[in-house]
């Protein structure tokens, strides 16, 4: 998929991941099951992740893709994860989106 930006002349391209090429490009890497718990905290918080949420389940849809697009806030949980528990980011990023 190619998206032209007119303002600055370019192309660039999605490219299309797995979720275990996802976590390998991370740093440090994760293995896929990391992926996924960082997707389900992304889909609650974050607008650009609320097409990973399944329709009728409301859980992770296990058929939206992933792209290089998505890496730059995967990491941002990636760094947060090093430091404090799944579970408090997830209740940080909670009060982080009611305080705005």
């Amino acid at each position: 998929m190619k998206q032209i930006t007119p303002e600055q002349g370019s192309v660039s391209c999605d490219q299309i991941l797995s979720r275990q090429a996802a976590g390998q490009q991370l740093n440090p890497p994760v293995s896929e099951r990391q992926i996924r718990r960082y997707l389900e905290i992304l889909m609650l918080f974050s607008d650009r992740f609320k097409e990973f949420e399944h329709p009728d389940t409301g859980g992770l849809n296990k058929d939206t893709k992933l792209t290089n697009w998505h890496l730059p806030e995967l990491q941002m949980v990636r760094t947060m994860a090093q430091r404090i528990p799944l579970k408090k980011i997830r209740t940080l990023l909670h009060s982080q989106q009611q305080s705005q």
